[in-house]
């Protein structure tokens, strides 16, 4: 809780929020053959900058980055809605490895042509 109020307390925008999540244990009474990953997690961080001024960007941007980096020793994974830059490496971490392969499998059947790879949370790389 420390370092999400020392992030959130520096905040280089007033308007940005700040969301901490309880989970409970809905996650884990749910199948595990879904596509969603990271059932055993107790909470859910979601980071929302916002900032009105175009000139405010760069530090906006380079805070929430710093505000995710400092939080990976405590996380499970990553929530893929709540991505805004999509990597491979951040896509990966979205998913358990079996159930990563399994959707790239579903998506090279489906979408050979990467029709959806246009949306932010679609599928960078090939399967």
């Amino acid at each position: 809780m420390d370092n999400v109020y020392k992030y959130w307390y520096d905040s280089p925008s007033p308007l940005t929020e700040v969301h901490l999540k309880y989970l409970g244990d809905a996650l884990k009474k749910a199948g595990s053959d879904g596509a969603f990953s990271h059932r055993d997690a107790r909470f859910n961080l979601n980071i929302v900058s916002k900032w009105i001024d175009p000139s405010q960007t760069q530090s906006n941007v380079a805070w929430t980055k710093r505000f995710f980096e400092s939080m990976e020793p405590y996380s499970s994974g990553h929530y893929i809605n709540y991505l805004g830059e999509l990597s491979n490496e951040l896509l990966a971490a979205s998913y358990e490895n079996p159930k990563y392969r399994r959707l790239q499998e579903i998506r090279a059947k489906y979408d050979p042509q990467g029709l959806f790879t246009s949306l932010k949370q679609g599928f960078v790389t090939r399967a």
